[in-house]
């Protein structure tokens, strides 16, 4: 028997608008993204934070994405800005 084929479709890229908008949201909970695990703030509320962002940007996007992929989305801006400024450093010092 032969195995059963299951394609996992890729979803669209970003789009430039709910890059904008995604930016907006993490900004205006920064407080909660950026901040230290402590006794005023712990996983679940960043966890609450994330899920409040992804339903948000769902709301106004063509394209559902879930939270751990609004998460990855997040993670790889932050590396790519890191790298973009360590590059830039290391070459024009």
């Amino acid at each position: 028997m032969a195995a059963i084929e299951t394609k996992v479709k890729r979803k669209p890229n970003w789009t430039q608008e709910e890059c904008l908008l995604f930016i907006t949201l993490i900004n205006e909970n920064k407080h909660v993204l950026r901040s230290r695990l402590g006794l005023n703030l712990t996983s679940q509320m960043k966890q609450d934070t994330w899920e409040k962002i992804s339903k948000q940007l769902n709301a106004s996007a063509l394209t559902p994405r879930t939270t751990e992929e609004i998460e990855k989305k997040w993670n790889c801006i932050v590396h790519q800005v890191f790298f973009e400024k360590f590059w830039n450093q290391l070459l024009y010092k």
